[in-house]
């Protein structure tokens, strides 16, 4: 073990989180090498910082959170569209499988579905850098 990996596994150990085994381990490089565990125990100590803001804050800040997680109401609705679309094409697919008849069903409801699908991913996408440049 070097120092690279005891200051890797230093936070986990700080934290409680380590298992037993990573624990000792990490106990055992430290005592072989004290100046080490110094400077490990004596490290950057990052100030607590409370963020004071109004209840409308927060509540907006939640929603903007939600809408870049789910994205809109008609986003949604989007998606799922584009959902439904694609298992009428794949049930569409599987029905017709032998190819005897046109697939001219097939082809569309897979063309609604793609454009559903691109539409989709292309406004989330600006929804979201819209909202991080916030």
């Amino acid at each position: 073990m070097t120092r690279d990996v005891v200051t890797d596994l230093w936070p986990l150990y700080e934290a409680g989180e380590a298992s037993a085994d990573t624990r000792a381990l990490v106990d055992e490089f430290l005592a072989q090498d004290p100046s080490f565990a110094v400077a490990l125990r004596g490290g950057l100590q990052l100030p607590k910082v409370e963020a004071q803001m109004s209840q409308a804050t927060e509540v907006q800040a939640l929603r903007r959170t939600r809408d870049l997680v789910r994205g809109g109401g008609w986003l949604r609705g989007v998606r799922l569209f584009a959902l439904v679309m694609t298992v009428f094409a794949l049930k569409r697919l599987l029905q017709e499988a032998s190819w005897a008849g046109s697939p001219a069903r097939f082809i569309g409801e897979a063309a609604l579905a793609a454009t559903a699908w691109t539409v989709y991913a292309l406004v989330l996408a600006q929804q979201r850098r819209r909202a991080l440049r916030a």
